[in-house]
């Protein structure tokens, strides 16, 4: 199975990255490597994505307080996060390497984080390899309006309930604005690839947007330079629906 590592930015000097590195080799087959520059803000909004479950995170109610005092214990200004993604047969030697590499360090759970399942390592790739999500981490205040991101978190559970792949789905108008923090909206609304449509999925919006855009528009809202993932769905980006409207 394929595992994702980030080793922070408190963990940047040449030799220690490339130690890491070779500690990942004798554990498994590393595939992907990588560094990406993420701001203080770029930062925390990662964190939300990976980390906003978690009870000490805080919610989209009191924006997360929970996660500025995690971001400082892992950030360096100006320093990359290092990407690392790695097959291994078993998350047991993963939870050792982690280990291993914490105890190298010695800043404990500040140097390196490791995802645990397939999703989780999906999602960390899906944020941190593709650049509109990267430019849009690095600039934008998601969850300025805590009432979207609850409904936002429930239409993403609701997706992965019915199945719904995420390639499949993109978000557009209203939820696009007020992502962005420009407009403040209530309505999410989005297009399919395949047209689904499922009750418990409509009742968040009764997709009059399908029936109106053309073909070409559907198809070009799908593509990689015109979307950014976040809250484990996918949008256009504000500068395509600007473009579009």
């Amino acid at each position: 199975m394929l595992y994702v590592m980030n080793v922070w930015s408190t963990v940047h000097q040449l030799e220690q990255i490339e130690t890491i590195k070779n500690m990942v080799k004798q554990t498994g087959t590393l595939r992907i490597q990588k560094p990406v520059y993420l701001n203080r803000q770029g930062l925390r909004n990662y964190m939300i994505q990976i980390y906003g479950q978690e009870r000490w995170a805080g919610s989209p109610y009191n924006h997360f307080r929970g996660i500025w005092r995690k971001v400082d214990q892992c950030y360096v200004e100006k320093k990359p996060l290092h990407v690392l993604a790695f097959e291994c047969d078993k998350l047991i030697e993963v939870v050792k390497l982690k280990e291993r590499i914490r105890a190298y360090c010695k800043i404990g759970k500040s140097s390196v984080h490791t995802s645990d399942t397939k999703e989780e390592a999906d999602r960390m790739l899906r944020l941190l390899l593709h650049k509109n999500t990267v430019d849009f981490m690095n600039t934008v205040w998601p969850d300025k309006y805590p009432y979207l991101v609850s409904r936002l978190r429930k239409f993403a559970k609701k997706r992965e309930q019915y199945k719904i792949p995420l390639e499949d789905l993109v978000l557009i108008s209203e939820s696009v604005f007020t992502l962005y923090g420009k407009k403040r909206k209530r309505k999410i609304s989005w297009i399919t690839r395949n047209g689904y449509h499922t009750t418990n999925i409509e009742k968040y919006n009764k997709k009059e947007f399908e029936a109106k855009i053309t073909d070409l528009l559907k198809e070009t809202a799908f593509l990689e330079e015109n979307v950014i993932y976040f809250w484990n769905l996918k949008f256009v980006t504000l500068k395509y629906l600007l473009e579009i409207v």
